[in-house]
């Protein structure tokens, strides 16, 4: 006999997928803006001021501002104040690893007695030598 068909279903309901992937294409929307992607990077390395990121990025403040305000409505970025100053930060998990995929950080330097670090030292003499 065949099973019901409610039994044989093997897939959880649609609903929790779809919620996921609206939040996925926010989030990818959000970062799919240059101004805003700049900004995101530069959050990921540090709580910054509006004056900083201004400065850093060349935008107007109303420009960074509204940038911002949005990112901020997503939940991506949130802020400390400290006194007159406000500090941003990346809040958003997401965020963080799709911008280490798109902008992989630096890899950590090998220690100083390490043989990678001196094979790199040498290669360094060696070129400064034949210039």
């Amino acid at each position: 006999m065949n099973a019901p068909a409610a039994e044989s279903r093997p897939f959880p309901p649609a609903a929790a997928p779809q919620d996921d992937s609206e939040h996925a294409a926010g989030l990818l929307k959000i970062l799919a803006h240059p101004e805003r992607l700049q900004l995101s990077r530069l959050l990921r390395e540090s709580e910054r001021s509006l004056d900083e990121m201004t400065a850093l990025t060349g935008l107007s403040v109303g420009t960074v501002s509204k940038h911002l305000s949005r990112m901020r409505r997503f939940g991506m970025v949130d802020f400390v104040r400290y006194h007159s100053v406000l500090l941003y930060r990346l809040t958003s998990e997401p965020a963080c690893r799709v911008l280490d995929a798109l902008y992989p950080p630096p890899a950590a330097q090998a220690p100083a007695g390490s043989l990678k670090a001196k094979s790199a030292a040498r290669i360094v003499r060696n070129k400064s030598r034949k210039t």
